[in-house]
């Protein structure tokens, strides 16, 4: 349903994305997944409303859906404004009033009240909700409604130019003033930022420099459980909340992607392929795989890869994958302990997910793409975890890999992807995670987890398969520890 929903604001925010010279090859796939995946959601849209009786038997149901994705659900208690005037600016034929209210106690909304002169009864009113446009002089922020004084007159494609000035005035004149002629007033700068600022200190009450910590609750503490059936309970919730509210935007069929073999070689005993896969149809995505040349492997060992392991196996792969990395002059100590996990019976898998090595973006294009994601109600690190369980069913289909025991290992983001797709795959029965963050709080961004659980839940989660956590402090595992020895199952943290 959530699809539904934001149906209009992604057709609007993603679709016009044109495919230019100047993206990057990481540019233009994101570019065409966003297309076809508005394309999909805007088909459906609606698709079971047929009738006024059909919108009407699901309004309801659509409302509240709307409102828990907003963070609203339940709605906030109604309370006292303690609307404050604190200042006016007067015109010729206008005011400027200087308020605030709290929409939430210490949540402070400030505004400009622009109040014609000589009204004779009511009048018509404009409300205007500022964007994201941040003022600040001289170390003063000044919040987003005074850049809005006046209509800025520049150009650009994320401006607002005088050729969209016109007619918004002509349409302001015609149906609030009831002025048909011609535009007398161009659209100058009437004052200076300072006479419109609303207040002259924060208020020591304020929260709105950490609303973003509070505004959605996340779950309270989970209270460590004391039997098995306990735990199960918990369990079994949390892995309906997985699929119904955190990864309930992905195909609703488990991934099958399509395989190409890009390149087969032989070298210094280990045979190396370089694999393309589709976790959908817009992405073509990589993957390294080194098995023995003449042993059979008897294990499975797959790495979900950051740019910075990226850049550690490059150090060593361009021999082996000469389309993938750049060939180096290696030492033959880091070429032997690379090799070495191949001659002890593992094969080894590295998943280059979307937005890493050939499919990443410009630095600068982060933020932009990251917000197309949370549009489509994904994240990036959410359709991750998607391009790693397709990696895993794509190297299922070289024999005898699919008959293997998996241990999936991820550093830093990538080991909370690991840890995610674990939980989807029974052919993973160990995790290796290296500096695993103890909180999802300040990212990786999973939507809604926190409303439910936190990553200490999650590791114990993934019992029964063993999970051994490098780089981490034991404290902050403890809910995870005592999971385990209650269910005993193997985590361990060093």
């Amino acid at each position: 349903m959530r699809k539904i929903i934001l149906a209009a604001l992604s057709a609007l925010s993603l679709s016009a994305q044109p495919i230019t010279n100047a993206q990057t090859h990481g540019e233009r796939m994101a570019a065409e997944y966003f297309r076809r995946q508005t394309a999909r959601i805007a088909a459906r849209t609606l698709a079971d409303v047929h009738t006024l009786a059909d919108w009407q038997a699901r309004r309801a149901t659509y409302r509240q859906q709307l409102l828990e994705m907003l963070g609203l659900s339940p709605l906030p208690a109604r309370g006292d404004l303690k609307a404050t005037l604190t200042g006016k600016v007067e015109t010729e034929k206008f005011t400027v009033e200087k308020i605030h209210f709290q929409s939430l106690p210490g949540l402070y909304v400030t505004a400009n009240l622009y109040l014609p002169k000589k009204l004779d009864g009511l009048a018509p009113a404009v409300l205007y909700l500022c964007g994201h446009l941040r003022t600040v002089k001289d170390g003063i922020a000044y919040g987003t409604k005074v850049g809005y004084r006046h209509h800025l007159i520049t150009e650009g494609p994320h401006s607002d130019t005088q050729d969209l000035q016109v007619p918004a005035f002509r349409w302001l004149n015609r149906w609030l003033k009831k002025d048909t002629g011609l535009l007398s007033e161009p659209a100058l700068k009437r004052f200076e930022i300072e006479q419109l600022k609303v207040f002259t200190s924060l208020p020591a009450d304020q929260i709105n420099t950490r609303i973003h910590d509070t505004f959605v609750p996340a779950a309270p503490p989970a209270a460590l459980p004391s039997t098995r059936q306990e735990w199960q309970s918990l369990a079994a919730r949390w892995s309906a909340a997985l699929r119904e509210k955190i990864f309930n935007n992905w195909p609703e069929t488990d991934p099958r992607p399509a395989v190409k073999v890009l390149s087969d070689l032989t070298h210094n005993g280990a045979r190396a392929r370089l694999v393309e896969f589709q976790p959908d149809d817009a992405y073509r995505l990589q993957l390294a795989l080194l098995t023995h040349a003449r042993q059979t492997p008897t294990k499975l060992a797959v790495s979900v890869l950051d740019e910075e392991q990226l850049r550690r196996w490059a150090a060593v792969g361009g021999r082996y994958f000469p389309d993938l990395f750049a060939s180096e002059n290696n030492d033959g100590a880091a070429e032997a302990d690379w090799l070495k996990p191949l001659q002890e019976g593992t094969a080894i898998a590295l998943v280059l997910p979307r937005g890493v090595g050939p499919t990443a973006w410009r630095k600068e294009k982060d933020i932009h793409i990251r917000r197309r994601f949370l549009l489509l109600g994904q994240s990036l690190e959410t359709m991750q975890v998607w391009d790693t369980r397709a990696a895993l069913s794509a190297l299922r289909s070289f024999p005898p890999l699919d008959r293997l025991p998996v241990t999936l290992r991820g550093a830093r983001t990538m080991s909370v992807v690991a840890l995610f797709a674990a939980l989807f795959e029974d052919s993973v029965k160990s995790l290796e995670l290296e500096r695993l963050p103890s909180t999802l709080a300040n990212g990786p961004s999973f939507p809604n987890a926190l409303r439910f659980f936190d990553l200490p839940q999650l590791v114990a989660m993934a019992l029964p398969r063993s999970v051994n956590l490098t780089g981490a402090d034991p404290g902050d595992w403890e809910w995870s520890l005592k999971t385990a020895k209650l269910m005993e199952g193997t985590i361990s943290v060093r």
